[in-house]
């Protein structure tokens, strides 16, 4: 796979709200995930690590009560989605 499979003839019709998604060059992005690919690897073991000591770590401490602080989250969170839905639309 040395040759980089890419078709610049093709025209999208996207719509580009940042500078860098204009300026984006595939061939990199591909080159980028070929170079990178192996370090997946890596960060799954070392997730599936953290993962199991995490639950063995936790396992004998006393659980969280998180019921207060969920619900004060909770409203606040749709507090301020309401919020944002009323300023788009009337502005």
């Amino acid at each position: 796979m040395d040759e980089l499979v890419y078709a610049p003839n093709i025209t999208t019709s996207y719509t580009h709200f940042c500078n860098f998604e204009k300026n984006f060059v595939p061939q990199h992005a591909q080159m980028w995930m070929k170079d990178h690919f192996p370090y997946c690897f890596l960060y799954c073991a070392l997730y599936a690590i953290l993962i199991s000591g995490g639950r063995l770590y936790m396992s004998n401490r006393p659980k969280y009560d998180l019921r207060r602080g969920l619900v004060m989250w909770s409203y606040v969170s749709s507090n301020a989605t309401s919020w944002a839905l009323l300023q788009h639309m009337y502005t």
